[in-house]
């Protein structure tokens, strides 16, 4: 048995690009505005975000990590996974 929940909400427009892509393109419009809240008071701004997501890919490529270099995560549920 299989259940499906179709939203009263409306549709979401999901936009053409990789999620990297979304948050710089955020961060250079709205680098003020909240992008990660766990509703805790634990926040990242789009901003914050970025240049979180920056460093941790220069630490990678520091470590000889690049584009196609497989890598494991584990990670709780935080707001800082959306880093990775």
């Amino acid at each position: 048995m299989s259940l499906i929940h179709t939203s009263s909400l409306p549709d979401v427009d999901i936009p053409e690009m990789s999620i990297t892509d979304y948050v710089f393109h955020k961060a250079s419009a709205y680098p003020d505005r909240i992008a990660v809240s766990d509703g805790a008071g634990n926040q990242y701004t789009f901003a914050e975000l970025e240049q979180a997501s920056r460093s941790l890919a220069g630490g990678l490529a520091a470590q000889g990590m690049g584009p196609g270099t497989c890598i494991a995560l584990m990670a709780p549920n935080l707001p800082q996974f959306p880093v990775v």
